[in-house]
């Protein structure tokens, strides 16, 4: 069984920072959220982090002319978004998995950060961020317990910006072995795992 809650970060590094590289995406129409060792690190986790990793949804670009740039459909190594956020490219290796890693620099800070492509145009409604978290999660990323991410969500009434969710997905005990997306060998593994 899946459950989903919002997690209380025990430590955000940059906050201001990481805060406003969403919300300059989320102005330009990316439907994204942060995951990887970072979300993990700001959830406690672990100890540190490597870079970031942010999960975009590659909708159309006619719509959302900012994914030109961070997927080289124009080659461009090196752009800024809104004039603060400055995206060089690192290594493209990737580019056929729709992944391209970049150095993110805003002020003093660099971090290194990953963008990962997800093909669909099918999410929609007021919590898109939030929508497409929920999508990965049900579609890509399977046999883990415990994931983490950061994703904003609309402005409520009370403030006129998004709001950062702090998001936990976890599984809890169920009948493992009746799910049909399961490959064999799992499915005698968590049988033999549940009658012990």
């Amino acid at each position: 069984m899946s459950c989903i809650s919002r997690f209380v970060p025990s430590v955000f590094p940059n906050a201001q920072t990481i805060y406003n590289q969403l919300l300059a995406l989320h102005s330009h129409h990316v439907c994204c959220f942060l995951t990887g060792t970072f979300a993990l690190y700001v959830a406690g986790r672990l100890n540190g982090y490597d870079g970031i990793t942010i999960i975009v949804a590659m909708t159309d670009p006619s719509v959302t002319p900012l994914l030109r740039w961070l997927f080289q459909k124009i080659t461009v190594p090196t752009f800024a978004i809104n004039h603060s956020f400055f995206f060089t490219l690192v290594n493209a290796d990737d580019a056929s998995l729709d992944m391209f890693h970049y150095s993110l620099s805003c002020g003093n800070i660099t971090i290194p950060i990953s963008i990962l492509g997800i093909d669909t145009d099918t999410l929609c409604g007021p919590l898109w961020n939030v929508d497409v978290v929920h999508f990965v999660w049900d579609n890509f990323i399977r046999f883990i317990y415990k994931r983490y991410a950061l994703a904003l969500a609309p402005h409520s009434t009370a403030s006129p910006l998004p709001e950062l969710l702090f998001v936990k997905h976890y599984r809890v005990e169920s009948d493992g072995w009746k799910d049909g997306r399961k490959c064999d060998d799992c499915v005698e593994f968590h049988k033999v795992t549940a009658s012990l």
